[in-house]
């Protein structure tokens, strides 16, 4: 584990993270371990992925109480290290990731709450997004919360145009979405 790969720990909990490894007997993969914090992780606090040699932590963590993240670390590190030692086949939270949480010391919790008073700070939510679908032959027009390529234009596939579309992003949210007339009906 460089410096660089683990910015988002403190030197004393990256220290602390070299210890349990040498303990588990694999320092050797402290290189390998790459440590982020990321946005996008709500529904856990962490998740590590041995494949790929990443440890992600929820972004809210890094305000949390230093001994609630010292545990979430120790737990993640502790997959790695039965990943390693013990190959892919092994269970997540089986006898041998549960030992090597009782080597360091450590309950081998698979839920962890909150601590008292502290609670991770509110994801913000997507900003939603209009598109305006507009044949440009005949103006008309379909609002879609996302782009579709393959719609067409009824009408002008009727008449033997293409059909193909203009897309443009709307600033705000449209009154009401506007259907496109289907073929062989008017619209």
């Amino acid at each position: 584990m460089t410096p660089t790969r683990l910015t988002p720990l403190t030197d004393e909990l990256a220290a602390e993270a070299r210890r349990w490894l040498a303990s588990w007997g694999v320092p050797e993969i402290e290189d390998a371990v790459h440590i982020r914090y990321s946005a996008r992780l709500s529904r856990s606090w962490a998740r590590c992925q041995p494949a790929l040699g990443r440890i992600t932590i929820q972004r809210g963590l890094d305000t949390a109480p230093a001994e609630f993240l010292r545990e979430v670390l120790a737990h993640e590190l502790a997959h790695f290290a039965a990943h390693a030692l013990y190959g892919p086949a092994i269970a997540p939270h089986g006898r041998e990731w549960r030992a090597l949480m009782r080597a360091v010391a450590l309950p081998a919790r698979t839920r962890l709450a909150p601590p008292p008073g502290w609670h991770a700070p509110a994801r913000p939510r997507p900003v939603a997004r209009y598109y305006l679908h507009r044949c440009p032959v005949c103006r008309a027009e379909r609002v879609a919360k996302r782009v579709v390529r393959r719609w067409r234009c009824g009408r002008c596939l009727d008449r033997g145009r293409d059909g193909e579309l203009e897309v443009f992003r709307l600033e705000r949210k449209p009154r009401r979405f506007w259907p496109f007339a289907r073929r062989g009906e008017q619209m």
